[in-house]
């Protein structure tokens, strides 16, 4: 490419990436292409339909496998298993390649050969988030707790501060439903009629934490309504 260059005014060869050569091809005939809408997928994607559960599962099972490595590293580099890793995003890919199922799985849905291969599809996800829970929870146990029964600490897998809405169970709240930042300041929380404690854990930094501390104090400040915690933050 460069002697081309050096030898020829045009045409001239560059380098470039997927979206500098689309961005180039839309600024320059992009008002000459045609537009349609409305519905319009490719032929594979029927199959994440079809099985919306286990689809959810899967993508469920990829964001807890993103969170057990990153809380690994933060917090008990010796606990990461690779081999059990590598296994675990195995199955989350061989789930989510496109081959979904028997040929037949419209046409004769209930032939055992349509449920064996199905059988097998869905063995995937099955594995896949029984092992990434356990890698968590695995992390998690590794690494141990405070010993403070009423002290809580906030952990923020993401590469970006956090502010959200934590729910503890029961269990984890026996202390009450008072709860006090790292500086004695008190937060937002309101005990459930589930029994759960929620309470607003704000601006926890990047792949870093936040403790607090849980006491029979009135809480000042409640809550105004649940929403369930995201990934990514625990």
């Amino acid at each position: 490419m460069k002697a081309w260059n050096e030898e020829y005014e045009w045409p001239r060869f560059f380098i470039s990436s997927a979206s500098d050569a689309f961005s180039a091809l839309e600024k320059r005939y992009g008002k000459d292409l045609p537009q349609f809408k409305g519905d319009l997928t490719p032929y594979w994607e029927d199959g994440a339909g079809s099985s919306a559960l286990e689809t959810g599962m899967n993508r469920g099972a990829a964001d807890c496998l993103a969170q057990a490595e990153a809380l690994a590293a933060m917090l008990s580099p010796g606990s990461y298993r690779p081999a059990a890793f590598r296994e675990a995003w195995r199955n989350v890919l061989l789930y989510s390649e496109h081959t979904w199922g028997a040929w037949c799985s419209v046409s004769d849905s209930e032939n055992i050969f349509t449920k064996k291969q199905w059988d097998v599809k869905r063995s995937f996800v099955v594995n896949a988030q029984k092992q990434s829970e356990s890698l968590l929870a695995n992390i998690l146990r590794a690494h141990g707790s405070g010993g403070d029964n009423a002290g809580i600490d906030v952990r923020n897998s993401t590469s970006w501060r956090r502010t959200e809405l934590i729910v503890l169970p029961e269990g984890l709240s026996a202390a009450g439903d008072h709860v006090n930042n790292v500086r004695g300041v008190a937060v937002p929380s309101q005990r459930f009629s589930t029994g759960e404690l929620g309470f607003l854990a704000e601006q926890v930094p990047t792949l870093g934490s936040a403790r607090f501390h849980i006491s029979a104090a009135k809480p000042e400040y409640p809550v105004a309504r649940r929403q369930q915690c995201p990934h990514g933050i625990s």
